[in-house]
């Protein structure tokens, strides 16, 4: 595991090599533009989209297995490749901007790059070695799946308890949010770490506010999401995850870390009354 880690790469945004009009022309010269014609351009889209896919299958390039990854809308870990991949869209505002604290960062963009790293030692991606090659289980991974549904069910019953959301939906999740407390907790200790070594200064704005209120304050609000209730039940009762609210009130009930910074007493919903093992 610690040698997966340090082979681990990270791609932010489009590589140098892509922007080069040489290669942008080179890419586009077999697609037609019909003025006029809507279907023409569909279609002649399409095309192009298959010669570029058997392209890829017949002549791969190093980049080829996280290249799409960089048109998608998540940050996203790609396996075969041991690389987490930030498309350029997260690079800014609201996600990102050069003038945000570091607390902001760690806390928002920050939680969402160590979601996706710590799926390297997930059920999918314990089958994948350091250099992106299939490997059969061993004791020990199955060791590690073993703990991880072991948390998983402890952070289900801890979440029930709360009443914050259907039973069914809970235990369905389950392995996702111990997931995602996770990697909130390992963020935060990685911020907590940057603080011993570069004091961050006061954010304007932030006056009574200390850096790692901000930190929690940013997570809070990279959950908020306005979706349509159509859409909204849909992802409830077939997602992975939970959504935004119970989403936030399933992980912070598990985060002695917030209760300390936030100072919540024992009658607060977010008071840790049973604190379940960490997965890594």
């Amino acid at each position: 595991n610690i040698r997966k880690l340090s082979n681990m790469s990270i791609a932010v945004g489009y590589p140098d090599f892509l922007l080069d009009r040489r290669v942008v022309d080179e890419y586009y010269k077999d697609f037609t533009i019909f003025t006029k014609d809507f279907f023409k351009n569909l279609r002649d889209s399409i095309m192009n989209g298959r010669r570029h896919m058997e392209k890829r299958l017949l002549e791969p390039l190093t980049e080829s297995p996280w290249m799409t990854a960089l048109t998608g809308d998540d940050i996203v870990y790609v396996q075969q490749a041991n690389k987490v991949v930030v498309p350029p869209l997260w690079l800014n505002p609201p996600f990102f901007h050069y003038n945000y604290p570091a607390a902001m960062l760690y806390g928002g963009l920050g939680v969402r790059i160590a979601r996706e790293m710590l799926r390297a030692f997930d059920s999918v991606g314990l089958s994948w070695d350091s250099h992106g090659q299939l490997v059969m289980q061993t004791g020990y991974t199955n060791r590690t799946l073993e703990n991880l549904h072991g948390v998983a069910e402890c952070v289900a019953a801890s979440t029930s308890s709360l009443s914050i959301e259907d039973d069914n939906v809970i235990q369905h999740t389950a392995v996702d949010t111990a997931a995602e407390l996770d990697a909130v907790r390992q963020t935060y200790k990685a911020y907590l770490s940057l603080l011993k070594r570069e004091p961050q200064p006061q954010a304007a704005s932030f006056e009574h506010l200390n850096t790692t209120h901000i930190f929690f304050l940013s997570y809070a609000g990279s959950l908020c999401s306005n979706t349509t209730s159509q859409r909204e039940d849909i992802e409830r009762t077939c997602g992975p995850a939970l959504m935004g609210h119970p989403r936030l009130n399933a992980v912070l009930a598990q985060l002695p870390e917030f209760s300390d910074v936030f100072q919540c007493g024992s009658s607060s919903p977010h008071y840790p009354r049973r604190v379940c093992t960490s997965l890594h």
